[in-house]
């Protein structure tokens, strides 16, 4: 391999992804699961499936483990990205909350 492509390859490679930026992923992928769980997420015949099986127990941990990753990267991330995951977390709890209600159950 000539000096030239070696240059060109360093230049391409930054490195591994931040372990913050990965867990910012995971936690808008815990966030969908959610959503799933809920039932609020479409079927791929994009209807909603109102009569389908929720797992609000699913849902639960999915949303309160985004918050213990937001706990742990919060001092790392800038004021639009707290805000972008809180406001997620927010509206998730909120969703979870109605579902409950109409389970009858207690949070």
């Amino acid at each position: 391999m000539t000096e030239e492509k070696k240059g060109d390859q360093s230049k391409k490679y930054k490195g591994p992804p931040k372990v913050t930026e990965i867990l910012q992923n995971y936690i808008v992928v815990l966030g969908t699961l959610s959503l799933h769980y809920m039932g609020h997420v479409p079927n791929p015949e994009g209807k909603l499936d109102i009569s389908g099986k929720r797992e609000l127990d699913q849902a639960k941990i999915a949303i309160d483990s985004m918050e213990a990753l937001y706990k742990q990267i919060e001092s790392l991330l800038d004021k639009q990205v707290k805000n972008n995951i809180l406001n997620m977390i927010d509206d998730l709890k909120l969703r979870f909350a109605d579902e409950n209600s109409k389970n009858g159950k207690k949070q």
